[in-house]
């Protein structure tokens, strides 16, 4: 075999190309004459080049215009540049022979063109460019550019309308980048409006792309302007809910289509790290037989994703098996473009956790691999094969609670196997099924064998359905009768126990005995999870089932069919489908996914620098009554913090009387969704913010109705109406922490750290009452002691509530006690400890870098903003409202970091410098929400700017002002 290499003599041979490396030998590389054709070629260009360079004004400006655009201007595009007829632009460029100047025929990008729609053009190749541009000079070609950004101004002035050419849209940020215009980049990249009209065109990843130029520079730039970062990271977050819109195969339908960097660039937009790795590997899939090259590159870009999703969940603890999924799309998709070495790498380091339906991972990768591989390399494809055998039989020699997995490991193996390693895999799934006796928790080994067997050894498999249908069918009938143990089973496996016995029964020929099964299901086994009803998938197996009738037309049907005719070469067919895909999606965009709780936070962010009004309209507009409730109770205890009391009581009454209409209250049921928790935490919030309104009865009347008497639920919003009382009321509010500290006291037994608790309710009482809090810090001293003299080891949130707690009196020792605690604590995993509140106590003792390595121990990006954001409060004295008390870490983090603003308050001028460098890095990436109150502080118009991105993705007038 012998390889041919073409190249130019620019640029040279790289540097680090071995000495002895063929391109290095005289003899072998050969000069090639040039082509006669090339000549002619290049000379008809020149000519169309000169042509246009004599004709002026409009020919030369024509020939301008297209070398600054540096991407393609249609006919009507360059006359209303140049404000002449589109007649003169036409009959110039429509009359040269196509080389110099070729037609965009980028229909992907946007929505389907009306015919008379004009055809854009760009210059025919890089030489011609750089040709033009020494011909017509630098001024030139720089005035041309200076029309172009008019232009461009002009529709950002109008708020991007719907005609906006498309090259504003798509092509104009090419040629800031190659301009280096870093402002117009991130002006750009900002508009809300464009981004608007961005996915009105179906072109979100367009969008998404240009924001992560506009950051790329911003960091190359090094200068952390506060307001860009935070903006920047909204309007990711605001595009991300359009994104999550998009049709999970729309990437796949492209690529089948050959639209490689348009599908790459789609499969980016996923806003999940685990998400976005596995829709790249199906991207690389899909392009490996037309497009090599993009495939390598979607399957490299995949791997590098899948690190990063692997990381971000690492250490293992029981809830990475999003990361290892994705991991083997990887790994499939690095065989599929012929990086086996690497693929085999990631296949080796699957560790799917041990979790129901997740057990064969590691074996169905390695069969789908080995199918990938085999019309190339029989051997491997046969090496995989034996891999995924050893997979599936050690899965038969563990135990789990669904005992399925072996089979289903089997069974996957041999489907992609010939003889004779079927029938020996065959004979192992009869075998394993022979070991359980008919019961009702073996019905589903019973059926999955079944199915399995039915092709090669049907009286064996009708016997082993049979067999797996008589105790589901008798538990049934009389669910009564039934042991503990199987009532148990049944109630957590009947879905999967149902769908497989319909399943073994139809691939029998058992069709009446599966319908019958299914009807014998009781109405009071029907209902599952959140409402679902658990026959469903065992009624779509059933013939006939679901009803016939036209499937409707969602986009994401559409992209499943561009794939499907694709791949039976309906090149045009599958074409028509896409566009029809991109036009529901732009006249129709899926709301339904938004999930912007952080909208909260900005309504009190709002309220806090003065704009009520809009913190008010954007907390209507929200559409989860709960939130509703709970942003109209943030805006109010804004309200109030900031003095502002008649508008504070306005709300807090609102919020109260909305609170008190919510569905849901007290159904705690998890098979509804417990919607009584998210009540509950709605009324907390109301009674929260009647308190700070000065309305103590209102707030007390508001408490009684959130839980039991003396629950948790209950005594816990008291003490949240405790801290609004304490600048109105500070008797009451004593009162109130007074019962819940003797409470505490007296209750030693009750789940949680008492000191916890205890600090609690110094925060919330903070210097209101210094009787009280000098109780309660009596109280803290005294558990403290109490549980030393018991040997009792004391919680890393206690050792942090002691260090802040006795730090004003005993400094050094409580700085040493907290060293000695890091230095015990900082390997472990970042669930085990809390970081947030390691880093808020390091910034209270002035060690500034290790509060930063603290908070960096998070791998998740939006916790470490959150640690990040809890220094910068604590710098800049931005104390938040009490946090209602509770479990979650976020509430013990605020509690500290009340607790560490009445003891151990931070120099202003010395935390200035370090609270900015906080705040930058907690705005530089998910989660940069939590830094909202802090930007509001020291920055307020930023949070205007953020406002003013919110209320244009939602639809909110608001007056247009370009970014």
């Amino acid at each position: 075999m012998r390889v041919i290499v073409t190249g130019r003599p620019h640029p040279l041979l790289p540097g680090d190309l071995p000495q002895d490396h063929p391109l290095r030998q005289p003899d072998i590389v050969r000069p090639l004459s040039p082509s006669p054709r090339a000549q002619v070629i290049s000379d008809m260009a020149g000519r169309e080049l000169e042509r246009l360079l004599n004709d002026t004004p409009v020919g030369s400006d024509l020939l301008g215009l297209l070398v600054a655009a540096r991407g393609a201007l249609s006919d009507r595009d360059l006359s209303e540049v140049l404000d002449v007829r589109p007649h003169d632009v036409k009959r110039r460029l429509r009359s040269i022979t196509g080389r110099s100047f070729l037609v965009d025929e980028r229909r992907h990008l946007a929505r389907p063109r009306p015919a008379a729609d004009p055809r854009p053009y760009l210059l025919g190749h890089e030489e011609l460019r750089r040709t033009a541009l020494a011909e017509l000079g630098p001024s030139v070609v720089g005035a041309c550019a200076d029309r172009l950004h008019a232009w461009a101004d002009a529709y950002q002035a109008k708020g991007w309308p719907s005609h906006t050419p498309s090259y504003l849209l798509y092509d104009y940020p090419h040629m800031l980048r190659s301009a280096g215009s870093t402002e117009r980049i991130v002006s750009l990249a900002l508009d809300p409006r464009r981004q608007l009209a961005l996915v009105s065109r179906s072109s979100v990843d367009t969008a998404l792309a240009d924001l992560e130029a506009a950051r790329q520079l911003v960091e190359l730039d090094g200068a952390k302007d506060l307001g860009v970062l935070a903006a920047l990271t909204a309007s990711r977050d605001l595009l991300h809910e359009d994104a999550r819109a998009l049709p999970p195969s729309l990437p796949v339908a492209f690529a089948s289509l050959g639209h490689s960097r348009r599908a790459i660039d789609l499969a980016r937009t996923a806003p999940y790290t685990p998400d976005r790795a596995a829709r790249l590997a199906q991207v690389a899939r899909a392009l490996a037989g037309s497009d090599p090259r993009h495939a390598i590159e979607a399957a490299q870009e995949a791997a590098r994703w899948a690190r990063q999703a692997r990381y971000e969940a690492s250490p293992a603890n029981g809830d990475e098996y999003d990361a290892e999924a994705a991991t083997g799309q990887v790994a499939l998709a690095l065989f599929s473009v012929g990086q086996d070495q690497d693929g085999r790498a990631l296949l080796a380091s699957l560790q799917p956790p041990a979790r129901e339906g997740d057990e064969i991972l590691t074996c169905r990768i390695t069969v789908e691999a080995s199918l990938a591989v085999a019309h190339r390399d029989a051997g491997l494809a046969e090496e995989l094969l034996d891999e995924a055998e050893r997979c599936a039989d050690e899965l038969a020699s563990g135990w789990a609670a669904d005992p399925t997995p072996p089979v289903r490991a089997w069974t996957a193996v041999a489907q992609a196997s010939s003889q004779p390693r079927t029938a020996r895999l065959e004979e192992h799934i009869s075998l394993y099924a022979q070991t359980r006796d008919e019961s009702l928790e073996a019905c589903a080994v019973h059926a999955v064998a079944a199915s399995a067997l039915a092709a090669h050894r049907p009286d064996e498999a009708a016997a082993l359905a049979q067999q797996a249908a008589r105790p589901l069918r008798a538990a049934l009938l009389a669910p009564q009768s039934l042991s503990r143990e199987d009532t148990s089973h049944l109630d957590i496996f009947l879905e999967l126990m149902l769908k497989s016995v319909v399943r073994a029964l139809l691939d029998t020929g058992a069709v009446d005995e599966a319908s019958e099964l299914v009807a014998n299901v009781p109405l009071t086994l029907r209902m599952g999870w959140f409402g679902r009803d658990i026959r469903a998938a065992a009624l779509a197996l059933l013939p006939g089932s679901p009803p016939e009738g036209e499937v409707p037309r969602t986009a994401e049907s559409l992209a499943r069919q561009v794939c499907d005719l694709a791949g039976q070469g309906q090149q045009d067919e599958a074409e028509s489908r896409l566009q029809e895909a991109l036009g529901l999606m732009a006249d129709s965009p899926d709301n339904s996914g938004v999930r912007q709780t952080w909208l909260i936070t900005l309504c009190a962010a709002l309220a806090s620098v003065g704009e009520t009004a809009d913190a008010q309209r954007l907390a209507e507009d929200l559409k989860d009554p709960v939130g509703q409730v709970r942003a109209l109770a943030a805006v109010a205890v804004s309200e109030a913090m900031a003095g502002r009391v008649r508008e504070d009581n306005r709300l807090a009454h609102t919020a109260a009387d909305q609170a008190r209409v919510l569905e849901g209250a007290g159904n705690f049921a998890l098979l509804d969704g417990a919607p009584g928790v998210g009540v509950a935490a709605a009324q907390r919030a109301a009674a929260q913010a009647l308190a700070y309104a000065g309305d103590s009865d209102g707030a007390l009347a508001l408490a009684e109705e959130v839980g039991k008497e003396n629950s948790s639920r209950r005594r816990r919003t008291l003490i949240a109406v405790a801290a609004g009382l304490r600048a109105h009321d500070p008797a009451t509010a004593a009162r109130l922490i007074d019962q819940e500290r003797e409470h505490v006291m007296a209750n030693s037994a009750d789940p949680g750290s008492r000191i916890v608790r205890l600090a609690e309710l110094a925060a919330a009482i903070g210097g209101a009452c210094p009787a009280s809090r000098d109780q309660l810090d009596e109280a803290i001293e005294s558990v403290w002691s109490e549980q030393r003299a018991a040997q009792k080891d004391a919680t890393l949130e206690e050792v942090l509530v002691a260090v802040i707690v006795a730090s004003p009196s005993q400094p050094e020792q409580a700085r040493q006690a907290l060293m000695r605690s890091w230095r015990n604590w900082s390997d472990a995993p970042p669930w085990e400890i809390p970081v947030d509140g390691f880093a808020v106590a390091f910034a209270a003792f002035q060690d500034y870098e290790a509060a930063h390595r603290a908070a960096q121990l998070h791998r998740d990006p939006a916790e470490r903003a959150a640690a990040f954001a809890s220094v910068a409060a604590y710098l800049t004295h931005t104390a938040a409202a009490q946090p209602i008390p509770g479990d979650s870490s976020s509430t013990f983090t605020q509690t500290l970091l009340i607790l560490a603003l009445q003891d151990l308050p931070p120099d202003p001028v010395q935390a200035a410098a370090p609270a900015r460098r906080f705040l930058a890095d907690a705005l530089a990436d998910e989660g940069w929400h939590h830094a909202l109150p802090v930007l509001a502080h020291i920055a307020p118009d930023e949070v205007r700017r953020i406002r003013d991105l919110v209320f244009i993705h939602r639809r909110l007038d608001v007056p247009f002002t370009a970014m």
